[in-house]
């Protein structure tokens, strides 16, 4: 989760230099993706 928060602060940077977002945020979505389903307390605690 520290690497999503680290992409969250890189997407701030691209959007305050006017640089295209995709890439980070294709990157976090997968980091996301990939920890919904690796971790099941994470899953247990966004579902409930």
């Amino acid at each position: 989760m520290l690497l999503a928060a680290f992409l969250s602060d890189t997407i701030a940077t691209h959007l305050e230099h006017g640089e295209s977002i995709v890439a980070p945020c294709i990157i976090q979505v997968i980091l996301f993706g990939v920890s919904f389903f690796r971790f099941p307390q994470l899953r247990a605690g966004l579902l409930n």
